[in-house]
């Protein structure tokens, strides 16, 4: 029997490791080793096991084809070639490994539970090795890094904290309970280390896409809910300016200020112009085809990209690529929508999980794109997850 358990174990360990890994940076060539390792432990399961059609492959196909498309009037070729490679190759890839393996909650938990361990990790590494109150880089991430990290990982931590505590009893849930307003504590606390004003901000629409996908419809308290959360939110945006030392007073004037000399609101309004004069397509995949086709955009040093998700793509692959984004986020959340009127409670809390993870991505890329390399993989992985667990659920369901 002990034998037996650990030849069952033994083939989910590499993509345990993979998702560890997605949380760190300079991990390269341990996510590649893990994702080669786990491909083949998928391949091996469909062929063995069987298993559901993976939805949205013509939504991919549409994305690689467009992406294809602007490689015609690429500014690197090389370059856009690569970045294919990695941002489409390898997201695909992860999505079809965790779709594929991800067959019962037993398997979403591990996968979960691997994420909350590494999210503890990271989270204390970098509080104490934060100088004077600032977040510091390191293995866990700069500020951009790791508050992307933070807010990624969340949704599915609450789907954890769903699944465990309803089949726990007694001390167990106690100690449940402890963990969760610990991790909560720690999430806020290191937010507020991160001095990251979009974390605050994406935490708000989180929280009012919650509630709106618990009820799917709006209503009076909602609309509250929703003000006071904002509010809530906007006063946090203020705080952690005040700690870096933007805002010296709180008058409407200097809060005003604070936005109007943000580099990036002058940096949009020179974007624009280039996708209007190439909308069709692009300058070639890749975030960096932008200062690669425009060296003159790159006014402020550290703005080598359009720093908002869809102003990247729409240079990269013009409006067609805009459309094929929609189509490529739209398709898991069309799926995942139709899971919240699914009597199965926790179908409904997947899907509610899902749609937080592609609210929380979208609203955290408005002001920057960290929509690549293993924020995307860590996104494309967990949707992996949440879709493959439906689909088996919902097969196994309607087989009895």
């Amino acid at each position: 029997m002990y034998s037996n358990s650990v030849r069952q174990a033994l083939p989910l360990v590499p993509p345990a490791i993979l998702l560890f890994a997605l949380t760190l940076t300079g991990t390269i060539a341990l996510r590649l080793l893990m994702l080669l390792i786990a491909v083949g432990i998928a391949a091996y399961t469909w062929r063995t096991q069987g298993g559901q059609k993976p939805p949205c492959l013509a939504a991919w196909a549409i994305w690689t084809l467009v992406a294809a498309f602007s490689l015609i009037g690429a500014a690197d070729l090389a370059y856009s070639l690569r970045e294919m490679k990695s941002e489409i190759g390898y997201s695909l890839l992860i999505f079809l490994v965790f779709f594929v393996l991800t067959r019962d909650r037993a398997r979403l938990e591990l996968w979960a539970g691997t994420l909350l361990v590494a999210f503890w990790v990271i989270s204390i590494a970098g509080t104490l090795a934060s100088e004077n109150g600032k977040w510091v880089s390191g293995r866990w991430g700069g500020v951009g890094d790791y508050s992307t990290i933070l807010v990624e990982l969340m949704p599915l931590l609450g789907l954890l904290y769903f699944t465990t505590r309803e089949r726990s009893r007694g001390r167990v849930t106690r100690l449940v309970d402890v963990l969760a307003l610990a991790t909560v504590a720690l999430a806020l606390g290191t937010a507020y280390l991160s001095n990251n004003r979009m974390v605050w901000i994406t935490f708000a629409v989180m929280a009012i896409g919650f509630f709106i996908f618990i009820t799917r419809k709006l209503s009076t308290t909602l609309v509250l809910v929703g003000g006071l959360t904002i509010t809530l939110a906007f006063g946090a945006v203020l705080a952690t300016a005040a700690a870096k030392g933007l805002l010296s007073a709180w008058t409407v004037d200097d809060v005003g200020e604070l936005f109007a000399q943000d580099e990036r609101i002058v940096h949009w309004t020179n974007v624009v112009p280039k996708i209007l004069d190439n909308p069709i397509q692009g300058s070639g995949f890749g975030r960096a085809s932008m200062y690669k086709a425009y060296p003159e955009l790159r006014v402020f040093g550290s703005l080598w990209h359009a720093h908002n998700l869809a102003l990247d793509v729409a240079v990269q692959m013009g409006i067609p690529g805009v459309i094929a984004l929609i189509l490529l986020l739209g398709c898991p959340a069309r799926h995942l929508w139709r899971l919240l009127s699914n009597p199965d409670p926790l179908l409904r809390a997947v899907g509610i999980t899902g749609l937080l993870l592609i609210v929380a991505v979208l609203t955290k890329n408005m002001t920057d794109d960290f929509f690549a390399r293993h924020h995307a993989m860590l996104f494309w992985a967990q949707i992996g997850m949440l879709l493959g667990l439906a689909s088996h659920r919902q097969a196994r369901a309607g087989a009895t």
